[in-house]
């Protein structure tokens, strides 16, 4: 695996962005090397997200830069971002699935020859981007009849084409949660790919909120907190009770012997749902069952009952039938 280069490729300084009445980056500096898988973290609304778009000209900072290469980018624009080499792969998948995967990668640029869309060249030059991530998706089939995961790839491989001249290659990469509606065994294909890019010289910057995923594949790991930047550690030099601290601003202490939950988990769920509240007692009486709830290839024999005062989850992988039901 390639040492990442010492000098940063892209410098993101002092940057600034507001919404209405939320500040959410407060003079943010976070520097980004070439070879490497660097993320950013935070709990839900602590900037990462913003930054990650401001980066890519998605959005233009109030205040700051961003430099690539030494050179400034154009504050808020996603065509000069896109033509120096930066691209960023969205946690939602902006395709057409009724169209190729060929088509939706030549959506931007599309091949003619003689007036005519020259399906060939849209082939070739479609294969020659997914199967760099996947020899085997067929780049004639529909989008929209592969798995969320291979889609995500697809979208990844069009981050990799060069710009609408010809001219520039990806540099850096940004991807927004992109592991956010992917089973385990897809997100862990896409890490691998993440690594592989950085292993060939690309700069990714990777947004998350899943720890696991930054201690699996990640080199450095910049922490924000309610906009304002707080540190960058090197993966391989920080536990997980430290990068909690560092995203929610305090210790977290040890259970009690009598609880099962591990601290990590509990600070996780209360950045997400606040701080832990007693539970309803549910009463005796459901207010709503389920008895063998069946649908042709979908659900097969549910059973469930709903109580007053209770909240019941519905978990599963993608595809297992959580919508549905």
């Amino acid at each position: 695996m390639p040492k990442p280069t010492a000098d940063p490729v892209l410098v993101a300084e002092n940057i600034s962005k507001r919404f209405g009445q939320t500040q959410a980056l407060s003079d943010v500096s976070v520097s980004f090397r070439a070879g490497e898988v660097h993320a950013l973290m935070g709990e839900n609304g602590a900037g990462k997200s913003t930054l990650g778009k401001v980066i890519a000209g998605l959005h233009k900072q109030d205040t700051g830069t961003i430099t690539l290469l030494g050179k400034p980018l154009r504050a808020g624009s996603l065509d000069a971002a896109f033509h120096a080499g930066i691209r960023i792969v969205h946690q939602e998948l902006a395709q057409c699935p009724n169209l190729t995967v060929a088509e939706n990668l030549s959506l931007h640029d599309m091949p003619t020859r003689r007036g005519v869309v020259d399906f060939a060249e849209m082939s070739r030059r479609a294969e020659s981007l997914v199967h760099q991530l996947d020899p085997s998706i067929d780049v004639l089939k529909p989008l929209g009849f592969l798995s969320p995961g291979r889609r995500q790839i697809c979208q990844i491989a069009a981050s990799l084409d060069l710009a609408d001249d010809g001219s520039t290659a990806a540099k850096v990469i940004v991807f927004d949660e992109p592991t956010s509606s992917l089973s385990i065994s897809e997100a862990t294909t896409l890490m691998d790919i993440t690594r592989k890019l950085a292993d060939d010289g690309l700069c990714i910057i990777y947004v998350s909120h899943r720890m696991s995923e930054i201690f699996t594949c990640c080199d450095r790991v910049s922490v924000l907190r309610d906009g304002l930047f707080v540190a960058t550690n090197v993966v391989a030099d920080i536990d997980e009770p430290t990068l909690v601290e560092q995203m929610i601003g305090r210790r977290i202490e040890a259970v009690n012997s009598k609880s099962k939950k591990n601290p990590i988990r509990i600070a996780i769920e209360e950045m997400v749902n606040g701080p832990e509240h007693p539970h309803h007692r549910p009463s005796t009486e459901p207010r709503l069952s389920v008895r063998s709830l069946c649908s042709p290839g979908k659900l097969f024999d549910i059973s469930l009952d709903l109580h007053p005062g209770e909240v019941l989850g519905v978990g599963g992988l993608v595809g297992a039938g959580r919508s549905e039901l």
